[in-house]
């Protein structure tokens, strides 16, 4: 069950890992790439996550040791709520998409160490360490870039695809 994040130091501390993980709402920094050999992957989305999607992602936010993460609006929403904790299972990764799906929002674990950004923009891109996108993309990195290129339609989504490979 989704739940609202209200705890303001909670949300600093939240908005401090996305500042240095986010650039621009829907682009990942390549410095916090960089910073510890991580990987990123773009891949095709439509409304956020679907059931392939939120199965593969529970799956590594588990593997990498998280029971939850939290949601973090990249854009700024009136009304809306900004800031969620999520248990890393499909079911509610799925009633996450659905709440949000209008909406940027970066999934990120407290320390950081991975993010799931989905877009608005017909594409999410899954980063951390390699074993986390692997299992975050359903096991191999290189068939995932290549589905992404299959869907690119437009020059956009051919430069995001470069500038993550």
């Amino acid at each position: 069950m989704l739940k609202e994040i209200s705890d303001p130091k909670k949300i600093s501390r939240l908005e401090t890992v996305a500042t240095e993980i986010i650039e621009d709402t829907y682009l990942i920094r390549m410095d916090w790439i960089n910073k510890k050999n991580r990987v990123a992957v773009v891949v095709e989305s439509a409304m956020h996550l679907n059931e392939e999607y939120a199965r593969n992602f529970a799956a590594a936010i588990v593997t990498a040791g998280h029971v939850l993460c939290c949601a973090v609006a990249t854009e700024e929403l009136a009304g809306e709520v900004r800031y969620w904790e999520i248990p890393a299972t499909p079911e509610v990764l799925l009633e996450f998409s659905k709440a949000t799906a209008m909406y940027n929002f970066a999934l990120i674990p407290e320390d950081g160490s991975f993010v799931i950004l989905c877009t608005v923009d017909d594409y999410i891109i899954v980063a951390g360490d390699s074993k986390f996108v692997e299992k975050a993309v359903g096991g191999d990195i290189a068939a995932a870039r290549a589905g992404f290129r299959k869907f690119i339609f437009d020059e956009r989504h051919a430069e995001i695809a470069d500038k993550y490979e």
